[in-house]
């Protein structure tokens, strides 16, 4: 399983949801990032922009969960916890379609 596990680490979403069973899925720990690549200003973390593109890799990945988003490079304004996305993340979390988030 170390290897398996390790390999994941680093797999793109194609290989990995085909890597595992669902009846496995307690034994691997995902983590997906968001940055809203669709936008022209790629700074753009728009919290209308966080829920879907979470739901497209939750569909990629054919989980119900992810145990680690990422904001990815965030602009300087975003790093005090204080700012709307958040909010949008506690809900992704209460949901129990993320179990943490981070930078």
């Amino acid at each position: 399983m170390a290897l398996r596990t390790q390999f994941l680490r680093f797999a793109p979403l194609d290989t990995v949801r085909w890597t595992f069973r669902p009846a496995q899925r307690h034994d691997v720990t995902i983590c997906t990032k968001f940055r809203n690549y669709g936008s022209p200003d790629w700074n753009d973390f728009a919290v209308a922009a966080i829920r879907p593109t979470l739901e497209g890799s939750l569909r990629r990945l054919q989980t119900d969960y992810v145990d680690l988003l990422l904001l990815h490079s965030p602009p300087p304004e975003l790093m005090d916890g204080s700012a709307p996305q958040y909010a949008e993340l506690e809900r992704l979390k209460a949901e129990g379609k993320i179990r943490v988030y981070g930078v």
